[in-house]
């Protein structure tokens, strides 16, 4: 809608201007009086009422409703693109790294990069274990 923002507040702006004229038959839409020093409102240079009220009020709305969905939807991106990492399936696939549960950690309640040094070591153990077995068992055999 906002990159073809004229066509579609002339839209608004005729069925508002329609609107208007069935309530009050007397008077048109006009835009507000300009001041030589504003300090709570644009003064745009122009004497068509449409093109005031889309450059005053419609493109700021959209730019400002646009940028509030980008900042609230990439937050909720980073939650979900971590969220496809617990899948089982995409554990193999992609490798994970710490920064990815960090935003769980709020809710879990448990330090991250404890819990990491504890499996580490834990995986460290196994291996070494599981080399020793088969060195064991390969000088059994002999």
């Amino acid at each position: 809608m906002r990159t073809n923002i004229n066509e579609n507040f002339k839209e608004i702006f005729n069925k508002s201007e329609q609107l208007f004229i069935s309530v009050n038959e007397e008077e048109k839409i006009k835009i507000p009086r300009l001041v030589s020093r504003s300090t709570n409102r644009i003064n745009v240079d122009t004497k068509i009422p449409e093109d005031y009220f889309r450059i005053a009020i419609a493109i700021p709305f959209y730019d400002d409703f646009i940028s509030q969905l980008k900042e609230r939807f990439s937050k909720h991106k980073t939650i979900l693109s971590s969220l496809y990492l617990l899948i089982p399936n995409m554990c193999l696939k992609s490798p994970i790294l710490e920064s990815d549960f960090s935003i769980y950690s709020d809710f879990i309640n448990v330090d991250i990069t404890f819990r990491t040094k504890i499996v580490e070591k834990k995986i460290d153990c196994f291996q070494r274990c599981r080399s020793s077995t088969y060195s064991c068992r390969s000088t059994k055999s002999l």
